[in-house]
């Protein structure tokens, strides 16, 4: 039974040694254009088998945009843009990116 134990163990930290949360999460908005620009920062080995999976945002505590991915689409970060017209200078967004091994990364940004 203890040899169990010890590998289930073993498995559950190397997946967390190998899975990790997004470091950073940016968000610009060009005013001119109408692009909320949202830049996660998230360095992996492999973007098709680890990556942020969802990129959430709230606006004042009601979900506004919502993206699913099935891969990133490169190793050092996952990009959003999304037209968004009219979004006034010193709007405050929540941002929420998934891992899609282990963690999340929830940021307020004021834009």
């Amino acid at each position: 039974m203890k040899p169990l134990i010890t590998l289930f163990l073993s498995l559950v930290a190397a997946t967390v040694v190998f899975a990790h949360a997004p470091s950073d999460i940016k968000a610009a908005y060009d005013q001119k254009n109408q692009f909320l620009t949202i830049t996660v920062a998230h360095q992996v080995g492999d973007p098709k088998s680890h990556y942020v999976n969802a990129v959430e945002v709230k606006l004042n505590g009601r979900q506004v945009l919502a993206q699913r991915f099935d891969h990133q689409y490169g190793d050092k970060q996952q990009l959003v843009i999304a037209f968004w017209p009219n979004l006034k200078s010193g709007t405050e967004l929540e941002i929420k990116a998934d891992c899609s091994r282990f963690g999340a990364k929830n940021v307020r940004i004021k834009l």
